[in-house]
């Protein structure tokens, strides 16, 4: 159930900061069904979210995914360095995560 998909390493990784990271968008869907929006706000020890992790690694339709469940809100988590997806994106030069994140006004 819920709890089993709430634990995370001793980082603070979830399963879904997993699936985001490696763009498994079908397992996010399951993964989101259960575990819901606060499954996608649990961040790691330095921050980081979901949203950066699909961010950082261009995985555009899984940031679809999460902006769908998490929305705004997710999309508006800062990490340690008061770095957002948005700016993650950025760095990583990945233009299309960018677009979406921007169209989804984060």
């Amino acid at each position: 159930g819920k709890e089993l998909l709430m634990l995370r390493d001793e980082d603070g990784v979830s399963c879904a900061h997993m699936a985001s990271q490696n763009g498994h968008v079908e397992a996010l869907r399951v993964l989101i069904e259960a575990g819901g929006k606060e499954l996608l706000m649990l961040t790691v020890e330095n921050g980081v979210s979901c949203a950066h992790m699909a961010s950082q690694n261009g995985h555009v339709e899984a940031l679809r995914v999460l902006i769908e469940a998490g929305g705004k809100e997710l999309l508006m988590l800062t990490d340690k360095n008061g770095n957002s997806c948005a700016y993650v994106a950025s760095e990583f030069g990945n233009a299309e995560a960018l677009r979406v994140l921007i169209e989804a006004g984060g």
